[in-house]
Parts: structure tokens; C-alpha cells; sequence
């Protein structure tokens, strides 16, 4: 499996613990090694997998929370003045396998089961609808530990994590999906997401009508990052874009910056 820039955790001279589920009979480790040019955790078993089975792989590890704009990264901005940092996510085209070992490749999707655990007076998103958070002690830290519902099947390119402490607007379509758009708390209050809000829901209603097939997720959260490099990035119900891309402001942009915002959410909003 994939795995760059994290550090695993041994067991018995092995980076991971092979179990098998419902009496599955289960080889033992042999070897494993992290072949770094190509960027694999390999895994090599006593003997073979026995078709039809299930088998849990396991392993801990640690990553670095680094500002490279890759994986699960930091970024900063400022507002009035003091250094705010946030923590999010750019996991094209193969920087997934830089946030938890996995198998980094498009054809081969999965469910994902998400957890955050983040400070007081910041939110964390994720593809899917959030638990309610709940409070938490850690190294005598007291912290929020956040848990969202699964995932839909999908690649691990699409998977997006954020933790800021952003704001939003919000609005709900008719069949009661949910719209948000979040940004720097000033630009939310200066109305700078509201063109974004107010056309997000008729281009889902237009690609719904003509292909035919109804938008899957139960909400599309919008988020504009401040070093976001990417542009813009079509993750499943958590879509990132640059400031620019999404934010309007009616006081100062142009028409072209409006006209930008809305060919950038109907490129975006086209993946879903």
C-alpha cells in the first residue's frame, strides 16, 4: 500500500498487524519494509490471502502537519493584524498516501470513517455531515473530537479535511440539501460568499435536470482558502477553492471576477 512522509509504528519488528475477521484463517508477516522512491508500505505474508475473506490491516503512525500544500497541511492568513492558522487538505493526485498509508490510486475506492480532533473556538469539516462534537482531554489539553457520518464510496483523490475558524451562510435547496459556503469570518460578514450561496443551488438544479440524475450527498459545503494552490478542487461535499474563485466582493470586483466565481463553482459542482 502507498505510504510517503509518515513515520509507522513497529510491532514485533513489522510497520503492521494483520487480523483476520470472522475466523478467517491469517498468514503471518514474513517482512515489511517502506520502499521510499516509490512511495509503497509493502507488506509480505507467509503464505496467501484466502479469496473471500476479510482481512483488517493495521498500523499507527505520525505524519508532519507541514505548509507544503499537499496531503493535510498548515496554512496561515491574517486578519486584523494577528496570524490565524488552519489545517486543510489537497489530496490530488497522489497525496492522500502522505496523510495514512492507503491504496493511492482512483479505481480502487473506499469508505471513509473520519474523526478530528481539534481545538476549541475552530470547526472541522469533512466530506460528510458531522456528529455533534464532543469534548475531550488530551495530554491535559481540553479539546473538541469530532466524528462525521461515512462517507459515499469514492476515491481517495476526493477526500477532504479542514479544520479553520471560518464561518459560513447557509441556505437548503428544495429536496432539503444543505448549501454552505465558508470563509475568513470577515469576508463572511462583509457578504463576500453570498453570490457563491445564491448561485450554488440553480447550477446543481441544472445538472440534475440534464443528466437526469439527482446530486448524491446530502450537502455541499464551499470553502475558500487563502494559499489555496490548486485553484479550485472537486472533493465530495466539501469543494475547496482560492479565495478568488469563490469570493465576491459587490464593492470592489469586476465583472470578470463575478463572471470567474460562477464558471469556477459550475466546472467544480460538474465532478459531483
Amino acid at each position: 500500500i502507498h505510504s510517503h512522509k509518515l513515520t509507522l509504528t513497529m510491532w514485533k519488528g513489522h510497520h503492521t498487524v494483520l487480523r483476520g475477521l470472522d475466523g478467517a484463517p491469517t498468514p503471518s508477516l514474513r517482512r515489511t519494509w517502506l520502499e521510499v522512491p516509490t512511495q509503497y508500505l509493502v507488506v509480505q505474508l507467509s503464505g496467501p490471502l484466502v479469496a473471500g475473506s476479510s482481512y483488517q490491516l493495521y498500523t499507527q503512525f505520525v505524519g508532519e502537519l507541514a505548509d507544503d500544500l499537499a496531503g493535510f497541511y498548515r496554512s496561515e492568513y491574517t486578519m486584523d493584524g494577528e496570524r490565524r492558522v488552519l489545517a486543510a487538505s489537497q489530496m490530488q493526485a497522489t497525496a492522500a498516501r502522505k496523510v495514512f498509508p492507503c491504496f493511492d490510486e482512483p479505481a480502487m475506492k473506499a469508505v471513509f470513517h473520519i474523526t478530528l480532533i481539534h481545538p476549541h473556538g475552530t470547526v472541522a469539516l469533512s466530506n460528510s455531515m458531522n456528529y455533534e462534537p464532543l469534548n475531550v482531554t488530551m495530554d491535559g489539553e481540553k479539546l473538541l473530537l469530532t466524528s462525521f457520518e461515512p462517507t459515499q464510496l469514492m476515491s481517495t483523490y476526493v477526500l477532504a479535511l479542514a479544520v479553520c475558524d471560518f464561518t459560513f451562510r447557509e441556505t437548503r435547496l428544495a429536496d432539503n440539501t444543505l448549501i454552505r459556503v465558508w470563509a475568513r469570518k470577515t469576508a463572511i460578514e462583509l457578504g463576500h460568499g453570498d453570490y457563491a450561496l445564491e448561485k450554488t443551488g440553480p447550477i446543481l438544479a441544472f445538472y440534475e435536470d440534464y443528466y437526469n440524475s439527482s446530486y448524491p450527498l446530502c450537502k455541499s459545503d464551499q470553502i475558500a482558502i487563502p494559499d489555496f494552490e490548486a485553484g479550485a478542487m472537486e472533493n465530495w461535499g466539501l469543494v475547496m477553492y482560492s479565495e478568488p474563485a469563490l469570493l465576491y466582493n459587490p464593492a470592489g470586483s469586476s465583472n470578470e471576477d463575478k463572471e470567474w466565481v460562477v464558471k469556477v463553482i459550475s466546472h467544480e459542482l460538474a465532478h459531483m
